[in-house]
């Protein structure tokens, strides 16, 4: 008795590779071996608070369509975050003897991001910043950007191929080209929602 397997060898090729394109989905979102992108901080308002040694927390108040900076912001970078001081220099008696009470200033502060890393701009519309200091802290994480990929890939019937794709925010879009069993090219166009 002579039994032939093989439409079932088909049948278990593709079987294998759909199992291991599922396996390898599963492990990596249960497992944490997927990049996606930093979730965002969460800014809600919140009001000024006095502490004891007079310093003061800034009041936050995310404004969804921010107003035009108050100084200039340099090509190539990104504004992240904007803080507005008022400063009440302490009266004094000058050395004619005449009592001087200044006036309030205003000291404006923007956080930018800049390829690599943070800066910080500062200006007055009272005054000339004589000198500013950022002293960094902690690095920040900078998310590094691979938004191309490309690749070589195999059918089930060993026939070639070649793809390229690219993120564009959550839509992932490609192309590949692959050769038929028969000696044609095939090509297709990829559409995905990356997550």
């Amino acid at each position: 008795m002579n039994i032939s397997i093989q439409p079932y060898g088909r049948v278990l090729r593709i079987s294998v590779c759909v199992a291991l394109v599922v396996g390898v989905a599963v492990g990596s979102y249960l497992f944490g071996v997927h990049t996606s992108a930093p979730k965002p901080e969460v800014i809600t308002a919140a009001p000024q608070e006095r502490q004891s040694d007079q310093s003061v927390i800034a009041e936050r108040k995310p404004e969804s369509t921010p107003t035009k900076p108050p100084h200039k912001i340099p090509m190539g970078v990104t504004e992240e975050r904007r803080v507005s001081i008022k400063l009440k220099p302490p009266a004094f008696t000058s050395p004619a003897g005449c009592q001087c009470d200044p006036a309030p200033l205003d000291v404006n502060l923007s956080l930018v991001q800049e390829e690599g890393g943070r800066r910080v701009i500062a200006s007055s519309p009272e005054g000339r910043i004589i000198s500013a200091l950022d002293v960094p802290i902690e690095a920040a994480l900078i998310p590094e950007s691979h938004p191309w990929a490309a690749g070589i890939s195999v059918g089930y019937a060993k026939t070639p191929g070649v793809w390229i794709e690219r993120d564009l925010g959550r839509l992932r879009i490609g192309g590949e080209a692959l050769r038929e069993s028969g000696g044609g090219v095939q090509g297709r166009v990829r559409l995905g929602w990356v997550w």
